[in-house]
């Protein structure tokens, strides 16, 4: 569980704000490999699991619900990034996410490369007023 009793100064008038981030490589078949850039940590201490669904569809679930998830960023790191892939939330609740990789030119759900990567921002708030 993480600490609800923390404090990280966010200059933001949302009460008990945070801030979580995270980076995920990607493997082979879409496989997700979830690292953190520094830590050397298996998953980001606030991501509980990460699955692939289907081609390009993955669920994220995070360590523990919050009264509020105001904002998930997601980013497609890499070569794939240059090609034009993009990331969208289409899924989310107070416990986790799901989001798609796709071309815009296309529409269609599309793992990412091997050797690329998914980058997380996500504000949570312990807080229900925002």
């Amino acid at each position: 569980m993480s600490d609800r009793f923390g404090f990280q100064f966010t200059k933001s008038i949302i009460p008990e704000k945070w801030i979580l981030d995270g980076y995920v490589s990607i493997g082979s078949t879409g496989a997700l490999s979830p690292t953190l850039a520094s830590g050397g940590q298996t998953l980001p201490i606030w991501m509980k699991s990460i699955t692939r669904n289907s081609a390009g569809n993955y669920t994220v679930v995070l360590t523990d619900s919050w009264a509020t998830v105001p904002r998930i960023n997601v980013e497609v790191i890499g070569a794939d990034a240059f090609d034009g892939l993009q990331a969208q939330v289409i899924l989310e609740s107070t416990s986790g996410f799901q989001f798609v990789c796709y071309l815009p030119s296309t529409l269609v759900a599309t793992d990412p490369s091997s050797g690329g990567g998914i980058q997380f921002i996500i504000n949570v708030s312990n807080s229900v007023s925002v």
